[in-house]
């Protein structure tokens, strides 16, 4: 099953976290117009509030993306 925005794990921030920095170097997608594979590199930084992403349901999301067919502009705009 495919994993949705609402579906990541999360989990209570670490007091001694402050910052994240996700770096995601194998992110691939299809083109919605070539069908042809687009390979990109994604960094994710942000700062958690009471709950932190968990680093492997995100690599998860990026997986159950690559058939989609988004642009780099349109897969930006759904991790935001």
């Amino acid at each position: 099953m495919p994993t949705t925005a609402d579906s990541l794990t999360t989990f209570r921030r670490p007091p001694d976290v402050t910052e994240v920095y996700l770096d995601c170097r194998e992110v691939t997608t299809v083109c919605g117009k070539s069908r042809q594979p687009d390979f990109y590199r994604v960094e994710v930084w942000f700062r958690p509030d009471e709950v932190t992403l968990c680093t492997k349901a995100l690599k998860e999301w990026f997986r159950d993306q690559r058939d989609e067919g988004y642009s780099c502009e349109t897969l930006a705009q759904r991790v935001l």
